[in-house]
């Protein structure tokens, strides 16, 4: 829960920076709002707008389910990648989702990472302070030559005084590269190396000891001083795309990402209404988690009367391999929260009890995509798969899941008129279900992968040439995981999502930028546990209805000068699975805006934003049943400055 706390999607900011070159202000880098095509979401920098995030589409954790793409080609992350080596990042859902050779069930999130183009020459600095007095400087830069047959992007980032919003601190640097090398007009080549190391207060989550919210702890930090997480993450890529003829293409990836935690110290706190804690300590000496994932796709393309038709051929595979060695769980003390007085860490003489849980999977997929007359785009896929997972216990148990199984999907896009485009898609496939929370008796346990359907209808029209609104209805059913009864986190029933979205963006003025958004849907759990009433028939932590609204306005009469705002809504959740407590829906509000100018024959942009106006502080909870509580009113101020730019 901390973890996610921890992510740099926080809707409270306070922001002031300044941009590098000239042609990169007038592109507005790091401004989601002019970026997006529509409300779904889309994140660039540190500046997020949407509907949904790379962690959660339609109310399904896509970081469990690895819905992940890169430029639509398939890869498995074991933690977010830097910023040092991305250009943006976009959620794919409906009519973006149709088109895709390789959709998912529960939605897409596709990384762009940087490019370079022939005569590129950029290199910049940006500094200064994010979150609650975080300082950071970032150094980022490209470079390629006239011909432009090869370049390199990348940058350096620097955090030493990183603040989160439960109280912790902590550290991150990072440096990622991105090379390309074009050997000739038909072949480029694309490489991605990224290492970050991140040391910080240990994690810690809480619970509440009865069937209702926990006291407020407003951004206190209730994690022992002594607990630690460092975490060293690194990833590496090379993606390849050859034109061999006319009709002849091929596209190949291969992406290894690894992430390691070594301690990751875990603090199970446990208010009561008397405002003292419960504290137990849940150490982990080592969890190590690797993932070798790569695709080779060939398509065949040929025309025939008013039709263009593509063929293709794609093998995918995964390798993954997850080690845990944890120690036993450790009561620290009951405490008085409003004055923490903690004893030394204590010392676990053991014993040490390991895990390791390895996946192989090779999917097979043919597929078939068609454009009639200009108007009717058709798309299928049929794909098989063989996933092999095996799980080796602290005793020694081995426990293996072999599973082959057909998935498929098949979309239709029609251009109606000019305007309008109606849409319509259905896809399954298998996903994953991820690890079982710390406060669950069977804590850090890999969950087997589960079936996913989803059914999509909908319809895009282009007010004007850059405006648009997207309405679409969708059903996703897969079964779902919670912590039952018995404390033990595993599936409790099926989950159906159905509901409604729209999004509305674009320029409605030279001057105005606009991305509106709404989901409505109807969550609901069936089963036997569901039968008995042991669960609910609502899922936990999932918002019925979520909004959006985000503007970005260029002053007319003050040149250089935009302001923006964002405004965004969650609904009501269900705080467990028994449906006994529920947490209000909340709003959220920010406004900031930007100025560029240049400075001794510098381009330069000032941006400063600030969120939660209000200072609403609402809780959050996850699945498992552990509770956190959003960040209050807080600021970033930085400069970024071009140093070399054409």
């Amino acid at each position: 829960m901390t973890s996610c706390l921890k992510s740099r999607a926080s809707l409270m900011v306070f922001t002031l920076v300044l941009n590098a070159p000239h042609h990169l202000v007038a592109q507005e880098p790091e401004n989601a709002v002019l970026r997006a095509r529509d409300a779904f979401g889309e994140r660039v920098g540190v500046e997020q707008v949407g509907l949904y995030n790379e962690n959660q589409v339609r109310g399904f954790n896509l970081n469990d389910a690895s819905a992940y793409r890169i430029d639509g080609l398939y890869f498995l992350r074991e933690f977010q990648l830097p910023d040092t080596v991305l250009a943006g990042v976009t959620v794919k859902v409906g009519v973006n989702a149709a088109r895709l050779d390789y959709p998912s069930p529960s939605g897409v999130v596709d990384y762009r990472f940087k490019d370079t183009h022939a005569g590129t020459r950029q290199f910049g600095v940006n500094f200064g302070l994010r979150d609650y007095g975080t300082r950071f400087v970032e150094f980022a830069g490209a470079y390629a030559p006239e011909h432009g047959k090869w370049g390199l992007a990348g940058g350096l980032q620097a955090l030493p005084d990183v603040r989160y919003p439960n109280g912790t601190s902590g550290n991150n640097y990072g440096i990622g590269l991105v090379p390309q090398w074009r050997p000739t007009d038909n072949v480029r080549i694309r490489t991605i190396f990224s290492a970050d190391r991140s040391t910080y207060d240990g994690d810690y989550s809480v619970a509440s000891a009865i069937n209702a919210l926990p006291p407020r702890t407003n951004g206190l930090n209730l994690s022992p001083p002594w607990a630690r997480v460092l975490r060293y993450s690194y990833n590496a890529a090379a993606l390849a795309d050859v034109e061999l003829s006319s009709r002849w293409s091929l596209a190949s990836s291969v992406f290894y990402s690894d992430t390691q935690r070594m301690p990751q110290d875990f603090t199970l706190v446990t208010l009561r209404p008397d405002r003292t804690a419960e504290v137990t300590l849940q150490p982990t000496l080592n969890q190590h988690s690797r993932a070798l994932t790569g695709g080779l796709i060939m398509k065949y393309q040929f025309d025939t009367e008013n039709a263009a038709h593509t063929l293709s051929a794609a093998v995918r595979g995964r390798q993954s391999r997850a080690l845990r060695e944890t120690l036993p769980n450790v009561r620290i003390g009951r405490f008085d929260t409003t004055n923490l007085k903690y004893s030394e860490r204590p010392i676990i003489p053991g014993p040490i009890s390991s895990v390791n849980s390895d996946v192989d999977q090779v999917i097979g997929s043919m597929g078939y995509g068609g454009n009639y007359f200009g108007r009717l785009e058709l798309r299928s896929g049929l794909h098989r798969t063989r996933y092999i997972k095996t799980v080796i216990a602290a005793n020694g148990t081995r426990n293996r899941r072999p599973d082959n199984t057909w998935f498929y999907n098949a979309s239709g896009v029609f251009a109606a008129t000019d305007q309008l485009t109606l849409f319509a898609n259905t896809v399954k496939g298998v996903e994953e279900s991820g690890i079982a929370p710390q406060n669950a008796m069977n804590r850090s346990e890999v969950l087997p992968p589960v079936v996913a359907k989803e059914y999509e209808i909908g319809a895009h029209y282009e007010l004007t040439p850059g405006l648009n609104v997207t309405a679409a209805g969708f059903d996703v059913t897969k079964l779902s995981n919670g912590l039952r009864p018995d404390g033990i986190f595993a599936i409790v029933g099926e989950a159906n999502h159905r509901g409604l979205e729209l999004s509305f963006s674009g320029q409605v003025s030279p001057t105005t930028s606009l991305v509106l958004g709404a989901m409505i849907m109807k969550p609901r759990l069936s089963g036997q546990l569901v039968d008995t009433g042991a669960v609910g028939r609502k899922p936990a932590a999932i918002s019925s209805t979520v909004g959006i609204a985000s503007i970005d306005h260029k002053l007319s009469w003050a040149p250089g000068w935009s302001l923006d705002s964002r405004a965004n809504w969650q609904g009501r959740r269900e705080a467990n699975v028994a449906n006994t407590l529920d947490i209000k829906g909340y709003a959220l509000l920010s406004a900031g805006g930007r100025y560029s100018f240049d400075w001794t024959g510098r381009s330069m942009l000032l941006r400063f934003a600030v969120s939660n106006l209000f200072t609403n502080r609402p809780f959050i909870v996850v699945p498992g049943g552990l509770f956190g509580q959003s960040a209050g009113t807080t600021a970033r101020i930085s400069l970024r400055i071009g140093l070399i730019g054409d």
